[in-house]
């Protein structure tokens, strides 16, 4: 029954250690090779928060959405940009969260 056990935990730390390890690698990634190849494809959930952070509204009237996505990155994109502006810095850290909350 010990033997069990232990070959559980085993198997629990070892899937747990695979997780922690595609996590970390996904974070690298984001912070360190992903700001190379930054593009127009990856601006659109910075600019849908920054929208919504001049209209104050969850849907700015004069901007044009490529689709309505109410519960986005705008949740946390929009205090980031009311404290730090529209950064790199602001995108890799929504980026970051966004990351550890699909984790999760």
């Amino acid at each position: 029954m010990s033997d069990k056990k232990n070959t559980k935990l085993f198997c629990f730390a070892l899937s747990a250690l695979f997780a922690i390890a595609a996590l970390a690698a996904v974070i690298y990634y984001i912070i360190c090779p992903a700001q190379g190849y930054f593009h127009s494809d990856c601006t659109d959930s910075l600019y849908w928060a920054e929208a919504a952070a001049e209209s104050g509204k969850v849907f700015n009237p004069d901007f044009f959405y490529a689709g309505l996505l109410p519960f986005s990155a705008q949740l946390w994109l929009v205090p980031l940009i009311h404290i730090f502006g529209v950064t790199m810095a602001v995108h890799t850290a929504g980026m970051v969260i966004f990351a550890l909350l699909f984790f999760a």
